[in-house]
């Protein structure tokens, strides 16, 4: 185990700072971004993001994810290596060309019959949707670094391209008051300036030749990741686009404010899953005891993501104070409950082990649809009834869906470790975070609450390390 830790410490310490450094840029462009642009325009500005992913993942038909099963095939050469990467480029470039070419046909059409969106938003929109061909060229480009180990060149694209978008955006906003429009050309420049650099990285296996069997091997493996994402794209977007159709257009920029300062706790989430995913494969591969190694990490992750979503929901009355506008109001409630969200979303990684080791994609497929549909009905109705907070709180629940279904399957067809007691504290946890979570977030924003909410989140943290929650569940097995 000792080698193992050894052997991925560069690549886990290089995808761990890119991501780290690319959510923190998100955070920090927050206080601007809200300065620049009006509730209204915050939320059509998600929504026009949200509606670039699902194009995106129309074009993106899993050929990244059918490169990496193909590349490592245990029959490749260096020449089907080199003609699985090309294909894959190139078939990439054609699905997004046609993609964004009925997008933008589409969109034409539905301004000029005067429906969906008004013609003050035909070119934000149109612009966004360019943007997915370098946004999916790019992804791709970083996926074969990511074959080829190259990781430190992976870091500097995923950061350059966060920072580049956002330089030029922000920039176009703030000295030509380009509005939407100049936001979303620094998305399309900022990620086309990237792409001859990912194009030059893997130029290696980059022929100008497109095998049609190759082809039509890729497209056949990656699809079905198109379904399964399609219910993913659902189950994050529907509040976004519930809210826009039955509440007013400012709340959608509220409640996308709210998501992005939940998504702190993502912080936490995304470096977990860097260093377990290979950690626990392995484990299960070598080691006797990863039933009960997973069952103790359960307990210490929800402990830690419980702990990270309170200490979120402390702090965010004084971020509003101090850098977010009044015209945004103060939703410190709305981002304690998706906070909580957010951590509860962050135990899936674990319980969803089952069908990992079964190799049950179909599973997880299955249990992404019967989510996605439940957050459509309970989205609706929530909101129709309680409007943003109705929102967050259908948030909440499809993510204690999602992982409460995860772990019944994995307790079905390959069990951890996790006892009814275990369980119990779990839940025990989880409610008791969510009290402190909205509690805390309705304190007000002095220093002296600061100061009082600071001593007892140091007191909580003491408190479950005393209780053994932060010990190495690996020593405790007696793995090496």
């Amino acid at each position: 185990m000792a080698t193992l830790i050894r052997w991925s410490v560069v690549p886990m310490l290089a995808y761990g700072l890119a991501e780290g450094l690319s959510r923190s840029l998100n955070l920090l462009a927050l206080p601007l971004m809200t300065r620049l642009f009006s509730t209204q325009e915050f939320g059509r500005i998600a929504l026009i993001t949200s509606l670039i992913g699902f194009v995106g993942l129309l074009a993106n038909c899993g050929l990244g994810n059918a490169a990496h099963r193909y590349y490592f095939d245990r029959n490749a050469t260096s020449a089907t290596r080199a003609s699985t990467i090309s294909t894959g480029f190139w078939s990439l470039s054609a699905l997004s060309l046609l993609c964004v070419a009925v997008a933008v046909a589409l969109t034409a059409g539905a301004v000029f019959l005067g429906e969906w969106v008004g013609g003050d938003l035909l070119w934000p929109v149109i612009i966004g949707l360019a943007a997915v061909i370098p946004i999916q060229l790019l992804q791709y480009g970083q996926d074969v670094l990511r074959l080829y180990s190259a990781h430190w060149q992976y870091f500097f694209i995923a950061v350059l391209k966060t920072l580049t978008a956002y330089a030029i955006g922000l920039s176009l906003v703030y000295w030509f008051d380009a509005g939407l429009q100049g936001y979303f050309t620094g998305l399309l420049f900022g990620y086309l300036a990237l792409v001859p650099w990912a194009i030059a990285a893997i130029r290696r296996d980059l022929t100008f030749r497109l095998e049609r069997a190759d082809a039509k091997r890729l497209l056949v493996y990656g699809y079905p990741f198109v379904i399964a994402g399609f219910a993913q794209w659902l189950t994050s977007s529907i509040d976004l686009w519930v809210l826009g159709l039955l509440r007013d257009p400012e709340e959608v920029g509220i409640y996308s404010l709210s998501l992005k300062l939940a998504a702190i706790v993502t912080l936490c989430t995304s470096a977990f899953g860097l260093a377990w995913s290979p950690l626990i494969l392995r484990l299960h591969a070598e080691h006797p005891d990863y039933r009960r190694i997973a069952g103790l990490m359960l307990t210490r992750l929800a402990t830690v993501l419980f702990l990270f979503a309170a200490a979120v929901a402390a702090l965010v009355p004084h971020l509003f104070d101090w850098f977010i506008p009044a015209e945004y109001g103060r939703p410190s409630v709305l981002v304690a409950i998706l906070s909580l969200s957010v951590a509860v979303a962050g135990t899936a990684q674990i319980t969803i082990l089952g069908m990992v080791f079964e190799k049950r994609s179909d599973l997880i497929a299955k249990m992404a649809w019967f989510v996605a549909v439940f957050s459509v009905i309970s989205c609706t109705g929530l909101v129709a009834w309680q409007g943003l907070i109705g929102a967050a709180i259908s948030n909440l629940l499809v993510s204690i869906m999602l992982t409460a279904g995860y772990l019944l399957l994995t307790q079905k067809i390959h069990a951890i470790e996790v006892s009814r007691q275990d369980i119990v504290k779990l839940v025990g946890l989880g409610g008791l975070a969510a009290l402190l979570t909205v509690g805390m977030a309705q304190t007000a924003s002095s220093i002296e609450w600061a100061i009082a909410k600071a001593a007892f989140l140091l007191f909580m943290f003491m408190l479950v390390w005393r209780r053994g929650y932060f010990s190495n569940p690996l020593t405790q097995s007696g793995a090496n």
